[in-house]
C-alpha cells in the first residue's frame, strides 16, 4: 500500500531472497487540491477560473510554487489553463496510474542500484510543473516532481508510467551519488551555460536504465516517442560528427536544439540527444556496472563520449 499526501512506504515488490531492501518512498500528491479547484471552477468564466486556481491550488503549496517553480503571470496562467482544459480527465487518470506505479519502480531500480536501499525517495505528483518529470530541490532535499498533465502529450502507446518513473528516479540517484556531474545537468535545466556532454550522458543513463526497469519494452517506450525511435538512427551518421564537435559547447540555445521538442533546427530530430545518450551508455555498460556509470567524473564522461562516438563514426 502507498499512502499519499504525506505518507510513506517501503516500495512493494514480490519477495526475492537475493533482492536488497527497497528504499523508503515518501509521496506527496498535489492532485486533491487540483481536483478541489476543478470542481469549484467548472462553471466559471476563464478569468475567474484562473483567479480561483491561484487561491485554491497555487496558494495551497507555497513551498512548491515560488521557491521551486515560478508562479505564473496572469497571461501564462490563462494560456496554461486553456491548454490543460481538454486534458484534465486524462491527467487525473495518469496521476492515479503514476502514483500506483511508484513503489514498483523504486523496487526495480533498487535491484539495479543496490545502494538505493539506504535512501529515502521524495516524490511530488501534481500539475503545473511544465514537465512530466524533473528533479529539483525542495526544502533542501533532492525531490522528484512528476507531472501527469504534461505526460498527456505522450502517445498512449509509449506513455508507460513505470518507464517514466524509472527514468526520472535515475536522475534522483545520479544527483545524490554524483553531485559534481549532476550539478552541470542542473545548470542546463536552469537555462544556464553548461557543457553539453554532461546532459547527454545523464539523459542517456536515465533512458538506458529505464529499459532495465521495464525490460522487453520497445525503444519507442524508452524514448517516449516512436517517431524519435525511427528518425534518430536514420539521422545518426550525419549527426554524430556534429554532436562530437559540440560536446563541450555551453551555448544555451544549442542545448535546446539537441534536447527540446520545439524551437530547434529541422535537421535535428526532436530530442535526438536522448537517443544518442542511450546508444552511448549502452556501449559503456559493456565495460562498467550501473553503479560505476553513476559515479563517472566529468572528465571521464567527456572522454567516454568522445571514444564511443569516435567508434560509432567509423565505417
Amino acid at each position: 500500500m502507498l499512502l499519499v499526501a504525506g505518507g510513506c512506504t517501503r516500495a512493494a515488490s514480490p519477495p526475492r531472497t537475493d533482492a536488497p531492501a527497497a528504499a523508503l518512498v515518501r509521496v506527496r500528491s498535489l492532485i486533491p487540491t487540483f481536483e478541489q479547484w476543478r470542481g469549484a471552477a467548472r462553471s466559471l468564466p476563464q478569468a475567474e477560473r484562473a483567479a480561483l486556481y491561484r487561491r485554491v491550488y497555487l496558494a495551497a503549496h507555497p513551498d512548491v510554487f515560488g521557491p521551486v517553480f515560478p508562479v505564473p503571470t496572469d497571461r501564462a496562467l490563462t494560456e496554461f489553463l486553456t491548454w490543460l482544459a481538454p486534458r484534465e480527465d486524462s491527467a487525473l487518470v495518469l496521476s492515479r496510474q503514476i502514483t500506483a506505479a511508484i513503489p514498483e519502480a523504486v523496487a526495480r531500480l533498487t535491484r539495479i542500484f543496490p545502494s538505493m536501499a539506504r535512501d529515502t525517495i521524495d516524490v511530488v505528483v501534481g500539475v503545473g510543473f511544465m514537465s512530466n518529470g524533473t528533479v529539483r530541490r525542495l526544502q533542501g532535499r533532492t525531490t522528484l516532481f512528476l507531472g501527469p498533465d504534461v505526460h498527456t502529450i505522450v502517445d498512449a502507446s509509449v506513455a508507460d508510467p513505470l518507464m517514466l518513473i524509472g527514468h526520472e528516479l535515475v536522475h534522483v540517484v545520479h544527483a545524490r551519488r554524483n553531485p559534481v556531474l549532476y550539478g552541470l545537468v542542473e545548470d542546463a535545466l536552469r537555462r544556464q551555460p553548461s557543457p553539453l556532454y554532461a546532459s547527454v550522458f545523464a539523459e542517456g543513463l536515465a533512458t538506458w536504465v529505464s529499459g532495465r526497469v521495464a525490460p522487453g519494452r520497445p525503444l519507442g517506450a524508452r524514448l517516449l516517442s516512436n517517431e524519435l525511435a525511427a528518425a534518430a538512427p536514420a539521422a545518426a551518421a550525419r549527426l554524430w560528427p556534429v554532436l562530437n564537435a559540440e560536446l563541450t559547447s555551453t551555448d544555451v540555445r544549442r542545448y535546446g536544439d539537441w534536447f527540446f521538442l520545439g524551437g530547434r533546427p529541422s535537421e535535428i530530430p526532436a530530442r535526438f540527444a536522448y537517443w544518442a545518450g542511450d546508444t552511448i551508455v549502452a556501449t559503456l555498460a559493456q565495460h562498467h556496472s550501473p553503479d560505476e556509470l553513476l559515479r563517472r567524473t566529468p572528465d571521464e564522461v567527456l572522454r567516454d563520449l568522445r571514444e564511443v562516438i569516435g567508434g560509432l563514426m567509423r565505417p
